[in-house]
């Protein structure tokens, strides 16, 4: 799972973004703060939601969803940090 995210530039991307900003946003917000198409930023979160390092609060809705990092993402970015810092 690591490499997986280490080798996409937009997963990663999104995942810092979620964790540093410490709130659920929805994909237009994560496209206009991490300068990544918002077509790119959808079908990057669906891949990090079936790996289960982030979620949908708001599943059902069809427009505006919020999404945040969760537990399981929380480790990986951490992990990554620890070996960018080796």
């Amino acid at each position: 799972m690591l490499s997986k995210i280490k080798r996409s530039n937009y997963r990663l991307k999104i995942l810092k973004y979620l964790q540093d900003i410490g709130e659920p946003r929805t994909p237009t917000e994560i496209s206009s703060k991490t300068d990544i198409s918002r077509s790119h930023v959808s079908r990057t979160l669906g891949n990090l939601k079936d790996s289960n390092l982030v979620e949908v609060l708001n599943p059902d809705a069809h427009y505006d969803r919020r999404y945040r990092i969760t537990e399981k993402g929380t480790k990986i970015i951490e992990k990554i940090k620890e070996i960018q810092e080796e």
